[in-house]
C-alpha cells in the first residue's frame, strides 16, 4: 500500500490536538465522523477520509493517513506547521507544510547532517496477509482474477461486514503496484529526511497493518472471550498497542 504520514512537532501539538484539527477540517469540508471498530454495520459513503493520530515519538507526532489531499494539508496546516512524506510505489517526496503553504523542508524545519547516514530500508509488514496460504497471496499477480473473486465474496460475506469498503480494503490489499518501495532512491531520500529531522516513528507500522491491529484488537476488548481465527495472533502482535492510536474517520457524499 502506499505511504502517506504527517508529522507534527510535539512542542507545537500533541496527540489529540493533532487528531482534533484533522477531524474539524474534515468537518469542516463537509465529512462526517464515524466509528468502524464498534462492531455494528455502519453506513457506506463515496468519499472518506481514514487517519490514525500516534502518541508522541522522540518529539514528533504521527498521523498515519490511507490517501492525503492537498485541501487537507492546507487546512491542517494553517493551524500547525507539519511535515508530510508519501511514498507511492517508487515516486515520493517529504515535504514542510505550513500557513496553508509547501514551504522548504530545510529553512522550516532543519535538517542535522550529523543525522543523516545510511539507513537500511524497513522489513515489509505482512500482518494477516502473511497467513493467508500461497494460491492467494499470488493473486496479487493477477487482480483480475482476485476482482471477480472479491466481487462473488463482496454479495455475501463482506456484504456483512460491511460491504463497499470492505471490498476496496480487499482489493488494496491484494494489489502491490503502488507498494511503498523503501528501496527505491525517493524511498531512501524520505528515510534520510526522517533521521535528519530526528523521526523515529516514520515507517512502522503501515496504515493497512495499524487499521487490521486496532480493529482486532478493539474487537476483543467489546469480546474478551472471542475465538481467534487463523492469523489473528500475527495481527495482534504486529501492533501489540494499537488501541493508544486515535482513529480519525470521515465519510461524504
Amino acid at each position: 500500500m502506499s505511504f502517506f504520514s504527517l508529522f507534527f512537532r510535539e512542542s507545537d501539538i500533541s496527540q489529540e490536538r493533532a487528531a482534533a484539527l484533522l477531524a474539524a477540517a474534515l468537518e469542516n469540508a463537509g465529512y462526517v465522523r464515524f466509528d468502524p471498530f464498534n462492531g455494528v454495520p455502519g453506513r457506506s459513503y463515496p468519499l472518506t477520509a481514514k487517519l490514525f493520530a500516534a502518541s508522541p515519538l522522540n518529539g514528533w507526532v504521527r498521523v498515519l493517513a490511507e490517501a492525503m489531499s492537498e485541501e487537507l494539508l492546507g487546512s491542517v496546516s494553517g493551524s500547525a506547521g507539519l511535515v508530510y512524506a508519501r511514498l507511492q510505489g517508487d515516486s515520493g517526496a517529504v515535504e514542510a507544510w505550513r500557513g496553508g503553504e509547501r514551504l522548504d523542508l530545510q529553512a522550516e524545519f532543519g535538517i542535522m547532517p550529523e543525522n543523516v547516514t545510511a539507513i537500511q530500508p524497513p522489513a515489509p509488514q505482512g500482518g494477516w496477509m502473511e497467513s493467508l496460504p500461497d494460491e492467494v497471496k499470488a493473486m496479487q499477480s493477477h487482480p483480475k482474477q482476485a476482482a471477480k473473486m472479491i466481487d462473488r465474496l463482496s454479495g455475501s460475506l463482506l456484504a456483512k461486514a460491511g460491504g463497499t469498503d470492505q471490498r476496496e480494503q480487499a482489493m488494496a490489499l491484494l494489489s502491490a503496484s503502488d507498494d511503498a518501495n523503501w528501496a527505491s532512491a525517493d524511498g531512501k531520500a524520505i528515510l534520510a529526511a526522517f533521521a535528519g529531522l530526528g523521526i523515529q516513528n516514520g515507517v512502522s507500522p503501515d496504515f493497512v497493518t495499524l487499521r487490521e491491529a486496532y480493529a482486532l484488537h478493539a474487537r476483543r476488548k467489546r469480546r474478551p472471550g472471542s475465538s481467534l481465527l487463523p492469523g489473528d495472533e500475527n495481527t495482534l502482535q504486529a501492533v501489540p498497542d494499537a488501541l493508544n492510536y486515535l482513529p480519525i474517520y470521515a465519510g461524504k457524499g
